[in-house]
């Protein structure tokens, strides 16, 4: 993998993490109110309504450490594999998998993230 289709995963799976803050937030507003950017960003991390969202942003993070990192190649490799599990829709599955299953049958827009980032994983 070089580091150009690993900067496309990880630009895809922002892009994905983005659609699905916007849908979460979308949801939270309409039961709590609008929530200014400071409001929401604290809700994110410390709310439980967004905890399932944390497994996530925690391969973000990871995925912005490897490309540092001295074993990049086998790096990547590790955090794509844990990514192509992790949103491998399933309704039997993680809290994430479960959560991620019924959104994409809600949300057009996150089918077309979804898609996205499955085509930029190598097989």
């Amino acid at each position: 993998m070089t580091a150009r289709e690993f900067a496309e995963i990880r630009r895809q799976v922002l892009a994905l993490h983005r659609t699905l803050v916007e849908i979460e937030r979308r949801d939270f507003e309409r039961a709590h109110g609008r929530q200014s950017p400071a409001a929401l960003l604290h809700n994110l991390i410390h709310d439980v309504t967004f905890a399932w969202l944390r497994p996530l942003t925690a391969i973000l993070a990871q995925i912005d450490e490897v490309a540092e990192s001295p074993e990049a190649e086998t790096a990547m490799k590790a955090s794509v594999a844990e990514l192509r599990d992790l949103v491998r829709p399933d309704e039997a599955g993680s809290e994430f998998q479960r959560r991620y299953a019924a959104l994409l049958q809600q949300h057009p827009e996150l089918v077309v993230s979804h898609g996205a980032l499955v085509r930029s994983l190598p097989q």
